[in-house]
């Protein structure tokens, strides 16, 4: 029987003793082992004691913070009287970079996401003053880090920077008034609460009102999708689709845009318009109704939009026409209205 394997690649394993089938450690093993703790904190002393040296040398935390960590000292006048011991050297110099990338964080987070740091991304700081006079840094995390990474995710399903942000709070309205909502806001709110639950196969066509307006719902949608799923989600503007395509069909684009569609766990498409001007080429329209009707006749999500009305989707898409019996969201007056 294999060994069990560490929970923490990141940690060497350590010797434990185990349920009757873990071979416990040689004597020579334990020893190697032990020795090389000792060796660990032999080597954590000294540099504790270098580091004190370094402070004396500059006269002082405050003198030693001002050369080494003047942000962190700025933020935080009174830690230059403090006992530094609490940390090495190396924490407060980490801490100083944390608070210089906390400065200048916009408010859609992630400025500590692209640099290398003793802190991990996302944390925030704070300084406890302990029982013996040192002061330890404690980290806690950062709202605005989760928001950052959530419009990460929201970007990764192909979204447009431009409608990244656009939540369904946003465009919709306080979701505290959702029992007061209009009967096409309370179909979509429970659209929303299946399409998140474990092996959902339904689909969504968002229609009426004019492309800005659809857009922007259907977005908000995407991203609420994203936030409490972690399906694969795309999201593609048709008309884009057909010029990828044509590319690929030129030789211009190795990768068939529409296998990446097909694979997808939920596919989001926006502006679904045939027959609009100019209206769809044949090749085009055929390929599209195909990839619906493999999607729809084996229940994988599929979320639309279109200037269309329902039946007018299912008389325009040969194959798929008959497996589209989504919920429609109407965009109109009885809808309320979709704000900026």
């Amino acid at each position: 029987m294999s060994e069990p394997q560490d929970p923490n690649p990141h940690h060497p394993a350590r010797p434990t003793l185990g349920a009757g089938h873990q071979k416990l450690p040689s004597a020579s093993s334990g020893s190697e082992w032990i020795g090389g703790v000792l060796d660990f904190h032999r080597m954590e002393k000294e540099q504790d004691e270098l580091f004190a040296q370094e402070i004396h040398r500059h006269g002082g935390p405050g003198a030693w913070l001002n050369s080494n960590a003047p942000s962190l000292l700025r933020l935080y006048p009174s830690l230059g009287a403090a006992n530094l011991a609490g940390e090495t050297r190396a924490s407060w110099v980490a801490a100083n970079e944390r608070v210089e990338q906390c400065a200048r964080c916009p408010m859609t987070g992630g400025a500590c996401a692209e640099h290398m740091a003793a802190l991990r991304r996302g944390e925030l700081l704070d300084l406890h003053l302990q029982d013996d006079g040192s002061v330890r840094i404690v980290t806690t995390r950062c709202d605005r880090y989760l928001v950052y990474r959530e419009r990460q995710r929201v970007g990764l399903t192909g979204l447009p920077a431009s409608l990244v942000d656009y939540a369904l709070e946003r465009v919709l309205g306080d979701p505290e008034h959702r029992s007061h909502q209009t009967p096409g806001r309370k179909e979509l709110y429970g659209f929303l609460a299946r399409a998140v639950a474990p092996g959902f196969a339904g689909s969504l066509l968002v229609t009426g009102g004019d492309y800005a307006v659809r857009t922007k719902l259907l977005a908000a949608t995407t991203r609420e999708l994203v936030r409490h799923t972690r399906h694969h989600i795309l999201y593609t503007w048709a008309p884009r689709l057909a010029v990828r395509m044509r590319e690929h069909l030129d030789g211009k684009g190795e990768q068939n845009p529409f296998d990446e569609a097909e694979r997808a766990h939920v596919l989001v498409m926006d502006f679904v318009d045939p027959r609009g001007k100019p209206p769809w080429a044949d090749w085009f329209l055929e390929r599209v109704d195909g990839l619906l009707y493999d999607r729809l006749s084996s229940g994988k999500p599929t979320l639309l939009s279109s200037p269309r009305k329902l039946g007018e989707m299912q008389a325009m898409l040969a194959q798929a026409g008959s497996y589209l019996v989504p919920t429609v969201i109407t965009i109109d007056r009885g809808f309320g209205p979709v704000y900026e």
